[in-house]
């Protein structure tokens, strides 16, 4: 038996019988989690062809975290909320907001209770009191997987994203200020996920319960959240470029900006599709088709500016091309995810 501060542990395998293998466990270990002859241990074997040793009494144990926090009626809204969303990306399971005066104002308990509504997923206020809230988060695993939650943020984002462009047709503000709404939803989803990779990492029994392969790819999912969470922020951005215009876009402009923003979508919705697929050619192709949207955007900037059009319109017409160019740029983002953790795979 031999031991390295890089790679732990050697111990060798024995034959017992004609037909099993065995290892023997460190005593230290055995001790330390008060195991005794005859307590099972779960075995499971991992993407890297490691094994992972588990304890019944560990798989059986659900930790619940729980966390108080400490408030006064002085305090911002605002910043109680964000403790708020940050504990709940973190994994606790209860979270306690309790005033350490009288009471919460009604300001406060509002806001608190309309921003879990609106940006928690799977959270509820069990208890409430004009100074105490109780929040649970009953989420249980798998409920959603990460692919599930990244597909759905895809389909909102890239659906506020039509719209946005859509609204600037007819200048209709409903539609444009609907786009601006939605955006709860995708931030829902972004804060859901983040939760979902913070136990995995926290906890790796459950890797394969939120639906990763290996731990490794929390990252690349962690950066294509944040790029479809910007997608929406741009989607909201070209809304509200829309509802400052206030002058009728010439058709033949509006098609050609239609044009521009449906082949950002396009890419957008090939590089989830290579994600997901694990498909390096497929993702090598939305970065060079990209380049196809710098020479585009070059040609609609020189369209604008040749229309007869106010100098407010002009403004905001090419804000709306730069979020539309950004939006394709995450889509590159996306891509390198999937080049990144396949090209080892090529042959």
């Amino acid at each position: 038996m031999s031991e390295t501060p890089s790679e732990g542990e050697y111990r060798k395998i024995q034959v017992t019988g004609r037909a099993s293998y065995i290892v023997s466990l460190p005593k230290r270990w055995v001790l330390a989690l008060g195991l005794k002859p005859g307590d099972p241990v779960a075995i499971r074997a991992l993407e890297d062809s490691s094994l992972l040793l588990i304890p019944k009494k560990l798989v059986e144990k659900t930790p619940k975290k729980e966390v108080r926090i400490i408030v006064s009626p002085a305090d911002d809204t605002r910043s109680i909320i964000r403790r708020i969303m940050s504990l709940y990306a973190v994994g606790c399971n209860t979270i306690y907001v309790k005033c350490k005066e009288e009471h919460l104002t009604t300001e406060q308990l509002s806001s608190i209770k309309d921003a879990i509504r609106r940006k928690l997923i799977g959270t509820e206020v069990v208890t409430e009191s004009s100074n105490e809230l109780i929040l649970q988060i009953l989420l249980g695993y798998p409920r959603l997987s990460v692919q599930d939650a990244i597909r759905r943020m895809f389909i909102i984002a890239s659906s506020m994203f039509r719209d946005a462009v859509s609204a600037l047709k007819n200048l209709d503000k409903d539609l444009a200020r609907n786009v601006i709404e939605t955006d709860d939803e995708v931030n829902r989803f972004d804060l859901y996920t983040v939760r979902l990779l913070k136990v995995a990492l926290q906890d790796t029994r459950l890797i394969k319960e939120v639906g990763l392969k290996t731990i490794t790819e929390s990252l690349g999912y962690r950066l294509v959240t944040k790029s479809l969470e910007r997608v929406a922020d741009h989607a909201v951005r070209i809304a509200e470029n829309v509802l400052a215009i206030n002058e009728p876009i010439p058709d033949s402009l509006y098609q050609k900006i239609l044009e521009y923003s449906s082949i950002g979508n396009k890419l957008l919705e090939d590089s989830l599709t290579a994600l997901f697929k694990e498909d390096y050619y497929a993702a090598d192709r939305v970065s060079s088709e990209l380049e196809e949207i710098v020479a585009m955007e070059e040609g609609l900037l020189e369209m604008i500016l040749s229309r007869k059009l106010d100098a407010k319109t002009i403004s905001h017409l090419r804000l709306i091309l730069e979020s539309s160019k950004r939006i394709s740029e995450y889509s590159e983002d996306i891509a390198e995810v999937t080049l990144n953790r396949t090209v080892e795979k090529l042959k």
